[in-house]
């Protein structure tokens, strides 16, 4: 069977002490803390999101920088180069619904750039020492 949540907290504590400890020398953390919440939001961009995205560019890192200025975004770019794929933006202690309406209000979405998107929790569990 499946292990309760209280269960799986505590396997989870045991595993990441013996694993931080055993892999120390390696410079990675293998389990976040509770004040690691991060959020992906992820976008699908249109065919020509290159030329399209000119004069709306501007108004999109202006919505964007209050976020990085606060430490609430902090990694965000497109997928690829020539076609882009599509965007991810790494949101840090904000809740899935500041995200949902960071994602309505941004200028790129209200032109129709944004085909689509998506808000999923992201539940880290390995990172480099010193790393956000």
């Amino acid at each position: 069977g499946f292990l309760s949540a209280e269960s799986s907290r505590v396997m989870l504590r045991s595993v990441c002490r013996s694993v931080g400890s055993r892999f120390a020398t390696r410079n990675v953390r293998y389990c976040s803390s509770t004040t690691d919440a991060y959020t992906a939001l992820f976008y699908t961009y249109p065919d020509n999101i290159l030329e399209a995205r000119g004069p709306h560019r501007p108004a999109h890192f202006a919505h964007i920088k209050p976020f990085v200025d606060e430490n609430k975004v902090i990694y965000g770019g497109a997928f690829g180069t020539d076609p882009v794929g599509g965007a991810l933006i790494i949101f840090k202690g904000v809740t899935t619904a500041e995200v949902e309406q960071f994602a309505k209000d941004d200028p790129y979405t209200k032109a129709g750039l944004v085909l689509d998107y998506q808000v999923k929790p992201w539940n880290v569990v390995a990172k480099a020492e010193g790393a956000m």
